[in-house]
């Protein structure tokens, strides 16, 4: 092939790119505004106090203020319980990196600091079994009932969210 048509090849491909390029950044340009509008809309939502948001569940389960009350005692004690295991595994996990980072790499000390994080992190998932118990103990068995039926709509929610077909849906 002769150098001249394989320079006009080579700059008409080149033109043909760029205008594609062009399009679609200007197709991204015009539909960003009615993207971040929605967005706008949901994020604000999500930053108000959780008062202020409406359809709480306190609202959906028809809590009474000794409900209310012992919920919140139930989730300051959980919270103040993990937080300490959180911090512990943090430090643990700096600790090995240290360990795995130095000129002498001491295998038993980061096999023995893996195991004490593996034991917090059960410790975290037991944790979070004992306050869904404890949260069950609190409701009685209507408001068991509607809480249940809560969680499994918020389940099937989050999956239409993922892109993933929920229980009785085709997907489409």
């Amino acid at each position: 092939m002769k150098p001249e048509i394989k320079n006009s090849l080579l700059l008409w491909s080149v033109i043909i790119l760029i205008i594609i390029n062009v399009s679609s950044l200007g197709t991204m340009w015009y539909h960003k505004s009615s993207r971040s509008k929605r967005a706008r809309v949901t994020h604000s939502q999500r930053q108000a106090p959780r008062q202020q948001r409406g359809n709480s569940m306190s609202e959906k389960l028809a809590l009474s203020d000794g409900q209310k009350n012992a919920f919140d005692s139930l989730y300051k004690l959980h919270r103040s319980n993990s937080s300490k295991l959180m911090a512990e595994m943090r430090k643990n996990r700096e600790a090995m990196q240290t360990l795995v980072m130095s000129e002498s790499v001491e295998l038993d000390s980061i096999k023995s600091l893996n195991y004490k994080n593996s034991q917090i992190y059960e410790a975290l998932s037991w944790g979070q079994l004992e306050m869904h118990r404890n949260r069950m103990q609190i409701l009685n068995a209507e408001q068991q009932k509607k809480y249940k039926e809560l969680q499994n709509n918020f389940g099937e929610r989050q999956r239409g969210r993922s892109g993933a077909p929920s229980k009785g849906r085709s997907g489409f």
